[in-house]
């Protein structure tokens, strides 16, 4: 249909429609100059909205693949009627083409000049979108410039965004040349800056910068990718590596690593694998080789590591592979030095299995402050859940305890540890677990209350012939079990046993309950170890004892044991000692002097509760003043 007027020398079209290979055309315009060699057209109009898939009948690729979506395009030709240009420019807002491959926004600029014979056209495409997907693969900000020849879509400069990072690409596709083909694709591309934090939000726990550059060939459907990458550092669920760099291809079929290297602090790592996608599930080999890796710097993002205070360089060959979903493989790991919780182990051999969904160690051995360390240990890959199983067997208690703590004193002793402990299980409490301690012939000494007192009694500590205990860790307490016990030497003149139960809470309160028989005159020794031991200075225990057992227990014998028990409560910060028993001895005379009217007293023990003052308060009394007036004011007032 048209509407249209002559003059002899022009035809003006006032408006007019038609199709073009299924494409309905709408415009007006002018031909001008006819019948002369200036012949010239200057015509435009608009094709509405209209179904991508009439693009079929124009760009033979897709031809059998007929893309999806509405389009709206508008169009001039103009020139002369010889080799007029046609100028396209089209727009839509969701295109699916073959792959398939999804645009958001997409906006194309195209022109071409008509030939005279069907020799075919030079098209030259300049184009924007949001975005372009395919699957799980995406890329933003997408703009580049095409042109075409017969059989060919060239790709000169094409750039967009690609896990956030620069990526450019130019090459060839090749367009089918049969209906139903396939488009065939040679591209070289470079991405820079890449953020690899896009794949956590996938499932892959990952993070960091990659570079690299890739060249994808192939058909659309089976495409095949040869590649370089590396990264300064990144983080695998919070382990680091730096310095990283791997090479290998990838297809539809899977990935193959042909070579991968990382630094782990000054430490190397090196390895190959692959992973199979072609079957129900994914299907992996991998083999690394490791040599003095850092754990300090490995962990560093780990907050479970960080807290325990992971250090040490090991030696790691591993191989395995994944298959329907379980691992097999083995390898071993040797250290020649590694700490945990402020603990050193030195000369560490583990060997390493995959089973399952589970890695083991199993008979790990080493040196711990001279003793043997025997272990196993588990860790499940789906849950991060580990347990572990050690013993170590007659180690230096002295060189532990310095290790370890900062206590302003000594123990010596030879001790064995047995535990089993196990991390990730509960979110509430993390970590849980119990064991056994025991530890003979040694000796509590260094602190300033132990060896002002032990010198009158020709000793230099509170010596031990055994302790042993049973505990449990729950979060950040330990829990010392009922019958956790300390014994003297045959003869020792300070005590005969000490009994310890209760709470031991790293970053909470004290609660423990102590007994015991004890030299009633040596007890400023006992509490001026526990002031070492609780790592305060606040406990003025010596001056208290000494004020208070010379008067208020005058006239005891120079060893006269007693049952004596009392509790620690408070913080690590301010540690309090209450209900302070000392039981009176059933015969012999009462060193308290009474009257006929306390003949029927039935009291046979005092008890004290004594806060500790810590320091820091306007008063100006002395700590020996504030305890003393405590001790008055609960005998006065008959406090039990």
């Amino acid at each position: 249909r048209i509407a249209f007027s002559y003059d002899g020398k022009s035809i003006t079209m006032k408006s007019f429609s038609a199709s073009w290979r299924g494409l309905p055309i709408k415009g007006s315009g002018t031909v001008s100059g006819l019948g002369t060699d200036e012949a010239s057209l200057n015509l435009s109009g608009t094709t509405g909205k209209i179904n991508a898939s009439v693009l079929e009948g124009f760009i033979p690729a897709l031809s059998g693949n007929k893309p999806a979506g509405d389009i709206e395009a508008s169009w001039k030709l103009s020139g002369p009627v010889q080799k007029p240009l046609l100028a396209l420019d089209v727009k839509s807002a969701d295109l699916t083409l073959p792959g398939p491959v999804s645009l958001e926004n997409v906006a194309a600029f195209a022109s071409v000049s008509l030939p005279s014979q069907n020799t075919g056209a030079t098209l030259k495409v300049e184009a924007r979108a949001d975005s372009a997907s395919c699957g799980d693969f995406s890329i933003t900000g997408l703009t580049g410039k095409f042109s075409t020849g017969k059989g060919f879509l060239r790709v000169d400069d094409f750039s967009g965004k690609l896990l956030s990072g620069n990526l450019d690409a130019s090459g060839i596709i090749n367009l089918a040349k049969e209906k139903g083909g396939k488009p065939v694709i040679d591209l070289d591309c470079e991405l820079s800056e890449g953020d690899l934090a896009a794949f956590s939000k996938k499932g892959f726990p990952l993070s960091g910068q990659v570079f690299g550059s890739f060249k994808v060939t192939g058909p659309l459907d089976g495409l095949s990718v040869v590649f370089e990458a590396g990264s300064p550092e990144l983080s695998i669920q919070g382990y680091m590596l730096k310095s990283v760099a791997a090479s290998g291809t990838a297809g539809m079929e899977g990935v193959m690593v042909e070579a991968f290297s990382a630094a782990i602090g000054e430490g190397s790592l090196e390895g190959k694998g692959s992973v199979s996608l072609s079957g129900e599930s994914p299907a992996a080999e991998f083999s690394v080789i490791g040599t003095g890796l850092d754990l300090a710097y490995l962990t560093r993002e780990v907050k479970a590591a960080r807290n325990a205070g992971i250090e040490g360089a090991v030696d790691v060959s591993l191989k395995g592979s994944l298959a329907g979903g379980a691992w097999a493989g083995n390898g071993e790991v040797f250290a020649e030095r590694l700490s945990a919780y402020g603990f050193t182990a030195e000369d560490v051999y583990a060997p390493v299995s995959l089973e399952g969904k589970l890695a083991k160690i199993q008979k790990a051995q080493g040196s711990v402050y001279d003793g043997s360390l025997l272990a196993n240990a588990t860790l499940d890959l789906g849950t991060n859940v580990w347990k572990i199983d050690a013993e170590v067997s007659g180690f230096d208690i002295a060189k532990a305890v310095s290790a370890a703590f900062n206590i302003g004193g000594q123990i010596t002793g030879t001790g064995t540890l047995k535990a089993s402990i196990e991390h990730g299980k509960s979110q509430a409490m993390p970590l849980t677990g119990q064991g056994r301690f025991t530890s003979t012939g040694g000796e509590i000494s260094g602190f300033k209350a132990v060896e002002a007192i032990t010198a009158a009694y020709g000793g230099t500590g509170i010596r031990y012939n055994r302790a042993e205990s049973h505990f449990s860790l729950g979060g950040n307490m330990i829990t010392l079990m009922p019958g956790s016990t300390i014994t003297a030497p045959p003869g020792d003149p300070l005590y005969r046993y000490m009994m310890v139960d209760g709470i031991l809470g790293f970053s909470s309160n004290l609660d423990l309950h102590c007994s015991g028989n004890l030299n009633v005159q040596a007890l400023n020794i006992f509490f001026g170890a526990l002031e070492g031991l609780l790592g305060t200075e606040t406990l003025d225990a010596q001056q208290m004892l000494q004020n208070f057992l010379g008067g208020f227990l005058g006239g005891m014998s120079r060893k006269d044991f007693r049952d004596v028990s009392f509790d620690i409560t408070g913080t690590w910060d301010k540690p309090i000692i209450t209900k302070l028993k000392i039981a009176v001895p059933e015969k012999g005379p009462d060193p308290i002097p009474t009257s006929e009217e306390d003949e029927n007293r039935k009291g046979s023990q005092q008890k004290i509760n004594i806060e500790i003052p810590t320091g820091g308060s306007s008063s100006g009394e002395s700590v020996g003043d504030q305890i003393r007036q405590q001790i008055l004011q609960q005998i006065f007032n008959g406090q039990d």
